[in-house]
């Protein structure tokens, strides 16, 4: 029988095979917007291809529909938009008949997967034609509502923790930018205020050095080898080396409590080593090993505020493609440091703000995962 795996109790029959022409009412394309009308800031959104491009003074759609990205390296990409919005050409506007639920309409076409019926050239595209003769199955329109209404939820879900995410990085961001402009101050166990800041170059605290610059012969197995892409999740390298080229390649090696630091491509991005464990790294990478009395996790936080970031600006070399900056010259970059009591005080300060961070990123990707399991289940 065509029903699907998981389904709301109260519900039996059988779904119909139905194409995506036979239960929309509209399936066609936008039009057209010159760039110069897309703005920052205007009344109605602009979705293209690949989802929102930007704002305009006019709108070309009133009411509420899925949209399709027809052209574009996301093509295939679903979006439900309500109310008055411009739709370009690039963007396919559907809405069901009345025998159908406008909102299941949306969630069974983010099931289809519909980037794999694109075109594959330099410029990806899924022609209308083609997808109003896609089919799938279809259940009656109440148990359609049910089950768009309780997508809906869990998406309700989703977006109140991607708000919550936002909202703690942008509090984040405004307590580093009080912290290290030093207008918020910690005190010490007295209730005095600690020691001025002292103006300092990294190379004064910290050793620098960088990675192998042999491209690596990589192996099923054994050592993990990390360069740039990896910088926010070193464990999640699936590429490996040898123990023996590890051995003979790496002479400083990461351990708990250094510092990695991207420096070829990607510039400032930086991760403190958790771990004792046998890690291999690219030159794409700087590793900083304590030197002299310095809190590496205060290091840390400092190296992605503004002030350290714009001592790298300087520093890099713009014109070089991928853009970098020389070991040597991270090393000349100048921070301010107080006292290694009040870089101990503001680093469980700012890492306890990033547990918190960390635990609502997980809530959402959990979420996430249980709406795709929900999308591959509750459809056939």
């Amino acid at each position: 029988m065509n029903i699907p795996k998981l389904r709301f109790k109260e519900f039996n029959d059988e779904w119909q095979k139905k194409t995506l022409k036979s239960v929309s009412s509209y399936f066609k394309s936008g039009k057209s917007i010159k760039s110069n009308d897309i703005l920052k800031n205007a009344p109605y959104p602009v979705y293209g291809g690949n989802g929102l491009r930007g704002y305009t003074n006019t709108f070309n759609f009133d009411g509420n529909a899925s949209l399709i990205g027809r052209q574009g390296a996301l093509c295939g990409n679903v979006t439900y938009v309500k109310g008055k919005n411009y739709m370009t050409e690039h963007a396919v506007i559907v809405q069901s008949n009345y025998d159908n639920y406008n909102k299941f309409l949306f969630y069974i076409l983010l099931s289809m997967n519909l980037n794999q019926y694109s075109t594959q050239s330099a410029q990806p595209g899924l022609s209308v034609n083609k997808l109003l003769e896609l089919f799938n199955y279809f259940p009656n329109i109440q148990e359609q509502e049910k089950i768009a209404k309780f997508l809906t939820t869990v998406d309700k879900k989703i977006t109140n923790l991607e708000n919550i995410i936002t909202n703690l990085e942008n509090q984040k961001k405004g307590l580093l930018q009080q912290i290290f402009s030093q207008k918020l101050r910690f005190k010490d166990k007295n209730g005095n205020n600690y020691p001025n800041w002292e103006k300092k170059q990294l190379s004064e605290y910290v050793f620098i050095y960088d990675g192998t610059h042999q491209t690596p012969k990589y192996t099923n197995g054994g050592i993990k080898f990390v360069s740039v892409e990896n910088i926010n999740n070193l464990s999640g390298t699936n590429k490996f080396i040898s123990e023996k080229d590890f051995l003979k390649e790496f002479k400083n090696i990461p351990e708990k409590n250094d510092i990695l630091m991207t420096r070829i491509g990607d510039v400032g991005t930086a991760t403190l080593i958790t771990q004792n464990e046998p890690l291999a790294y690219y030159v794409s990478l700087a590793l900083f090993k304590q030197k002299k009395s310095i809190h590496m996790p205060f290091l840390l936080h400092y190296i992605s505020t503004i002030y350290f970031q714009h001592e790298l600006w300087k520093r890099t070399l713009h014109i070089a493609f991928p853009k970098k900056i020389n070991k040597n010259e991270i090393g000349k970059c100048n921070l301010l440091v107080p006292c290694l009591e009040e870089q101990t005080k503001i680093a469980n300060f700012l890492s306890a703000f990033d547990r918190k961070l960390e635990n609502q990123k997980a809530q959402l990707e959990h979420w996430k995962q249980i709406k795709k399991g929900l999308l591959q289940q509750m459809f056939i």
